[in-house]
């Protein structure tokens, strides 16, 4: 009997850390060297995902020159990915409110209408009234 077993990875996406002492961004690996069954890192500093698993793949990777611009600017990126991020944020609230406020206005429209309906029998009861 042949068994056949799905081999499910889950990706990290790779950051720099920050060394509060030089005030910039380092590389760390996140493995020993020799190790095995790391975990699988994805690296964007080129444009494209990058898969980092072994020692030897980060030390190789860390020396090139898109990622040393990566890690030189990746404050500045960050910035600005959580600017758009914000942004994104503040667009679907913006547009959330719009829903409830216009919600509002319609259910503000139908209690107006009931009101004047409901004062205008009172008006009709309170002129029944006279009359009798």
């Amino acid at each position: 009997m042949i068994y056949k077993m799905a081999l499910t990875t889950s990706l990290v996406v790779y950051t720099p850390s920050w060394n509060t002492e030089t005030e910039k961004y380092e590389d760390l690996i996140p493995c020993v060297k020799g190790s095995r069954g790391n975990q699988t890192y994805i690296c964007s500093c080129s444009g494209e995902d990058i898969a980092l698993k072994t020692y030897t793949n980060f030390e190789s990777h860390f020396t090139r020159k898109c990622h040393k611009l990566f890690r030189s600017r990746y404050g500045e990126v960050m910035r600005d990915v959580e600017i758009v991020r914000l942004n994104a944020i503040i667009v679907a609230d913006r547009r959330e409110m719009q829903i409830a406020q216009a919600k509002h206005e319609k259910e503000m429209a139908k209690l107006k209408r009931k009101y004047h309906a409901l004062k205008q029998l009172r008006k009709e009861e309170n002129m029944l009234q006279e009359v009798d």
